[in-house]
């Protein structure tokens, strides 16, 4: 192994130090989401609320104007940092960081065109958002890069704290300015927010190991392509369902539609406290230890999936009775509401296994799987609009879609026994949809006026019960809680 003579310390904590400062960041952020799922709407119609969401459909894909790039610095950069040392370290991160900027340079100047070219009745919303969009994007690129540069060396505090500063300054800025501006004003606060991240790495002096330097980028684009192909079919599953919605629906049912998604951010944003584990695999199967790689991957599946069906439990009531108390404009998705908590369980599994089969360098039989999704995604909605189908219909069809393509994830994951292999996650993932199941049939009644009590207890009796069978689960399989829980708070793997 190479010696390392610069900067760029190797970092070797505990699993349990990145998921402290990871899930502080990842908890503020489930605040900072949910305050803002409750306040913009309620200055917001599901009309003005649908035009706000529609804007940041663009965001989704702003990932792939490098053609992939910075996944293969997710996955080549704790690799190089174990193998070749410091130096190599810092030149792979500077050619990446550099491609990733000037690609968003090129996707910025595409978004002021747009801009100029919006014609229509809401040309006076999309004309200023585009604009707003292309540096939005800037900022959102040169974050993105420094936080992957952050993570490869298991920085997660820095990472985490520029975070908890982009989610503030986001909130308080988005809230401010839709009061003054109406439904541009978020899109504003979403740009506020980024650019105080970036300057929060600035003061920490972190952009110092950026370099206009573009050597050694053609082996770097070589390995990003496949990469790049699985993380854009992936955005092709997330947004298909809001493209059908928002084509063959009002912008008023994309509203109350788009506000669901909110609700499965912020669970999904539970499954984002365990990708602490992307780099630490990335490094063991360069180390060639793809047996302990096996145990981090199955510990972290076995707790997220734990902790996502006991946020389900106690986040579907609280936002429901949140949309019927304070939203009642949009109280005709409470049922959605329910179903967007089942895409959670679903897609966040299957954001924890990517990483794995990456590792690996499995692209192809993972590429092969998000294909098939896609195919299902399209039958799917083509299916929920040919029936006319409505809101839940489309929410049904995306969960038909992750279901399918977590189960093939599981089967081509089972495929390599490397260690015991943790059942619970099956137990989980099943009880976790059945619960989900359960809210929604409780929750299809539409909610009239007067009868608050009657609601309360409609939603309360579910949870009740959804929790005991929880315990009951989390008690029969804790031993393997316990075992996944020593292995994150070892000192070195």
């Amino acid at each position: 192994m190479a010696t390392q003579t610069t900067a760029a310390p190797v970092v070797e904590r505990r699993l349990f130090w990145g998921l402290k400062w990871t899930g502080s960041q990842i908890g503020w952020q489930l605040l900072t989401k949910l305050v803002r799922a409750l306040v913009l709407p309620k200055f917001l119609s599901p009309a003005a609320y649908g035009l706000y969401a529609s804007l940041r459909l663009p965001l989704s894909y702003k990932n792939y104007t490098d053609i992939g790039v910075r996944y293969q610095l997710i996955k080549q950069l704790p690799q190089v940092r174990s193998q070749q040392g410091a130096a190599a370290f810092e030149s792979v991160a500077s050619t990446g960081g550099a491609w990733m900027m000037l690609t968003a340079v090129a996707y910025s100047l595409v978004l002021f065109v747009l801009a100029l070219r919006q014609r229509g009745p809401h040309a006076w919303f999309y004309r200023p958002g585009f604009e707003i969009l292309g540096f939005v994007l800037l900022f959102s690129k040169l974050e993105d890069f420094l936080g992957i540069r952050a993570n490869s060396l298991e920085d997660f505090r820095q990472s985490g704290v520029a975070g908890m500063w982009r989610d503030t300054a986001g909130l308080v800025a988005s809230i401010v300015l839709v009061i003054l501006m109406g439904p541009i004003g978020p899109v504003v606060g979403i740009c506020v927010g980024e650019a105080l991240c970036v300057y929060y790495y600035l003061r920490r002096g972190s952009l110092r190991w950026l370099r206009l330097q573009l050597s050694g980028l053609g082996g770097i684009l070589r390995g990003s392509i496949p990469l790049f192909a699985i993380a854009l079919l992936d955005t092709a599953l997330l947004t298909l369902d809001q493209l059908f919605v928002l084509a063959f629906l009002s912008k008023a049912q994309f509203g109350i539609y788009a506000l669901g998604g909110f609700v499965a951010t912020i669970l999904l944003a539970i499954s984002g406290v365990f990708l602490i584990i992307q780099p630490r695999l990335m490094r063991l199967e360069a180390e060639s230890r793809p047996r302990e790689s096996r145990e981090v991957m199955e510990a972290a599946l076995l707790l997220y999936l734990l902790l996502a069906v006991l946020a389900i439990v106690a986040t579907v009531p609280a936002i429901s009775l949140g949309v019927l108390l304070y939203l009642p404009k949009y109280r005709l998705g409470i049922p959605v509401y329910a179903l967007f908590s089942a895409l959670a369980i679903l897609r966040g599994s299957g954001i924890l296994l990517r990483p794995f089969f990456i590792a690996r360098n499995q692209e192809a039989p993972f590429l092969r799987i998000e294909v098939s999704g896609v195919g299902v995604a399209l039958l799917l909605n083509g299916l929920a609009w040919w029936m006319g189908a409505g809101l839940a219909g489309y929410c049904l069809a995306s969960l038909g879609t992750y279901a399918v393509t977590m189960a093939l994830m599981l089967f081509a994951f089972e495929r390599q026994r490397l260690a015991a292999c943790r059942r619970g996650k099956y137990l989980f993932t099943v009880l976790g949809l059945g619960i989900v199941a359960a809210f929604y049939f409780a929750l299809r009644r539409a909610f009239l006026p007067g009868i608050l009590l009657a609601d309360i207890a409609r939603l309360l009796l579910p949870a009740g019960i959804a929790l005991l069978l929880l315990l009951s689960a989390a008690w029969l399989y804790r031993a393997q809680i316990q075992s996944a829980y020593r292995l994150f708070m070892r000192e070195a793997v």
